[in-house]
């Protein structure tokens, strides 16, 4: 009972980190980006959703910030990886890093 007790309480606090990062603008532009470029459809198909198990960062103060993530991607044909690095100047968000590694190809689709 115990280790059940501990399993659902780490998996509240998954869930709720979960939910944080993907109600995150940074995220929601990132991801659509990556939707809707021609290239990732190509590759990947459509639908295009988001994995799980991203990893990274959202720091804000005010209207400032630094995001870093990797976003889990995959489609009917196949899967891959955004990565996004933004600031958030002013309350916006820019990109300085917004891409997609399809997996088992090399070249990054840039995205933007």
């Amino acid at each position: 009972a115990t280790i059940a007790l501990i399993a659902a309480c780490v998996g509240g606090v998954l869930l709720i980190i979960n939910r944080t990062f993907t109600s995150s603008e940074v995220y929601q532009e990132a991801l659509a980006a990556a939707q809707n470029d021609s290239r990732v459809q190509a590759a990947l198909g459509t639908p295009i959703e988001a994995g799980w198990f991203m990893m990274g960062s959202i720091e804000t103060q005010g209207l400032s910030g630094e995001a870093s993530l990797t976003i889990p991607i995959h489609g009917p044909n196949g899967s891959g990886t955004i990565f996004a690095s933004a600031r958030r100047e002013n309350g916006v968000w820019n990109f300085y890093t917004l891409a997609v590694q399809v997996e088992g190809q090399n070249e990054l689709i840039v995205l933007q």
